[in-house]
């Protein structure tokens, strides 16, 4: 899978003189299925950049025209059938002590034309902030009979005792590490996501997170550098998120588009709503 993470305005590419695709998601991902386009040794990807298109006038926003290849562009590659998507929620209980969390997960054979039926199983383990193991599943995981066109599938409520919880104050963050298994039990797949565990609660009109009223100081930003345009390094954007910090800012506001993925990864670790 050809991954672009952001292209301005719009853009075609080629493998190896093969057209694979054509896209103008200009700040979101956009992928292109090239399996069968690769070949062994050396492959040419070819990619012709739109500096203006339709979506440009649909993305009519208060910042700068700047056009190109802005974010990471990589190749990676997962079993035919495999999980595209998870989705954690989570449920505070006995006073905000303990947490009962749900983790939801897609399985997607869109690689093959969903033409595959897998036996998969997950192995889901869970670290607390100090990188302590407080819940792993049994060795061979939950099993699970992946179908065409399925939903999300839930696997069984995780219980947590004494959680600690995130706010912007203490953003505390656990670590939930999913392994997939094929029907032999033999590891083909691994990832891991970063989870806060809060309540978030409207009483008239005002806002409480953790039992606690919470008054948002607020920021607009783009990604925007001086010297690179749209190009943001994790320097500036770490810079950025620091100088929020530093000035008593809680809460940011990204500006019409979603950010780079890496910097919601800094919103969740230093603490930003």
């Amino acid at each position: 899978i050809l991954r672009f993470e952001g292209v301005g305005s719009a853009f075609d590419v080629w493998i190896n003189g093969t057209h694979v695709g054509y896209s103008k998601v200009s700040h979101l991902a956009s992928e292109f299925d090239v399996t069968g386009c690769l070949q062994l040794g050396e492959n040419q990807i070819t990619v012709r950049v739109y500096q203006w298109s339709d979506g440009t006038y649909l993305e009519c926003q208060d910042m700068f025209r700047m056009s190109g290849i802005y974010r990471n562009v990589y190749i990676y590659n997962v079993p035919k059938v495999s999980v595209r998507d998870h989705y954690l929620t989570s449920t505070l209980t006995n006073g905000r002590k303990d947490a009962t969390l749900r983790a939801s997960f897609l399985f997607d054979g869109i690689w093959d034309g969903g033409k595959t039926l897998a036996k998969k199983s997950l192995k889901i383990s869970v670290y607390d902030p100090a990188g302590q193991l407080v819940y792993e599943n049994n060795a061979a995981g939950e099993a699970h009979e992946a179908k065409k066109g399925e939903a999300y599938w839930n696997c069984a409520p995780i219980q947590l005792k004494n959680v600690q919880l995130w706010s912007a104050e203490q953003p505390n963050l656990y670590t939930v590490r999913v392994v997939q298994k094929d029907e032999n039990g033999k590891e083909e797949m691994a990832f891991s996501t970063k989870y806060g565990f809060r309540d978030i609660e409207i009483k008239n009109s005002l806002v409480y997170i953790n039992g606690q009223r919470v008054f948002f100081k607020g920021v607009n930003r783009h990604d925007t550098d001086p010297e690179r345009g749209r190009a943001v390094t994790n320097e500036t954007m770490l810079r950025d998120v620091l100088l929020m910090k530093q000035n008593n800012i809680n809460t940011v506001r990204t500006s019409h588009y979603p950010n780079n993925a890496r910097m919601y990864a800094m919103f969740d670790h230093y603490g930003l709503y």
